[in-house]
């Protein structure tokens, strides 16, 4: 299933409001590249920018361009309408096979946004092209999650369990517009694929008013530590550095967070 076609990434403004609330990972990325100063950063299936502007707010400290790259068409062109500095240059294109005429100093896939890629081919050919897409001695940064374990358990018995939990509640007071997020998932343990749906209450103007409602599917595929750097190891990368959450802190078993650094021989 592809990332254009699930509904969410068809709505930015509801997108914006599932984000609302600040957000370590930007910090991360932010800082990642302040410590690196990379000349030409790439944020691979970018969305409608969430990351990616910030990151070029703070690239202009030393110069550096950055660009984003995305399929879904609609969150593209949010992205173009809030860069209004016109800080950075926006592709629509596939993480599988997307060219850049000039290498890259530094490529990054935040939100665990290549969870997107179900099948092994598909997995192997986004590493590639980032390969290809990075000059020597560049690095390549994955985030993604950590299993959450008990949840895809309980989805696997017999009958399924599968919860309902409100797992965000996010307004924006500017819009007088408030987001609700409930989710199901069932894990799909031969494939190592999570069935997640996502169910959206969003208020305009007031709680009093109907919600307009909607529905999100999304298939995930559930990656593992070892896994996620054997990906990196196939594709002819070293591994720099692993982590368990944005503040660098270390892999362990309460990790919620699985953060993956490599680097272009």
């Amino acid at each position: 299933m592809s990332k254009s076609a699930q509904k969410i990434y068809a709505k930015p403004d509801a997108y914006d409001l599932e984000h609302a609330a600040p957000e370590p990972d930007v910090n991360f990325f932010t800082d990642l590249a302040r410590r690196h100063k990379p000349k030409r950063i790439l944020e691979i299936a970018c969305g409608n920018g969430r990351v990616t502007i910030p990151l070029a707010r703070a690239a202009k400290e030393w110069d550096g361009q950055v660009t984003g790259c995305e399929l879904s068409a609609e969150m593209l062109s949010s992205a173009r309408d809030k860069d209004d500095a016109r800080l950075v240059e926006w592709h629509e294109g596939d993480v599988r096979e997307w060219r850049s005429d000039a290498p890259f100093d530094l490529i990054i896939s935040p939100c665990a946004s290549l969870s997107h890629l179900l099948q092994l081919d598909d997995q192997l050919a986004a590493w590639r092209t980032a390969a290809v897409n990075l000059r020597s001695g560049g690095r390549f940064v994955v985030a993604e999650v950590m299993a959450n374990f008990p949840v895809l358990a309980d989805s696997m018995q017999v009958p399924a369990r599968t919860s309902v939990e409100l797992d965000l509640d996010h307004a924006d007071s500017h819009l007088g517009a408030r987001l609700l997020r409930y989710r199901t998932t069932r894990y799909h343990a031969h494939e190592q694929r999570a069935t997640v749906h996502f169910f959206y209450d969003k208020f305009e103007g007031g709680d009093d008013d109907a919600p307009e409602r909607f529905v999100s599917d999304y298939q995930a595929h559930v990656y593992f530590p070892r896994e996620l750097q054997l990906l990196f190891l196939a594709t002819g990368f070293e591994i720099e550095d692993v982590w368990g959450n944005y503040d660098c802190g270390p892999l362990t078993h309460l990790s919620r967070q699985l953060i993956v650094s490599g680097i272009k021989p």
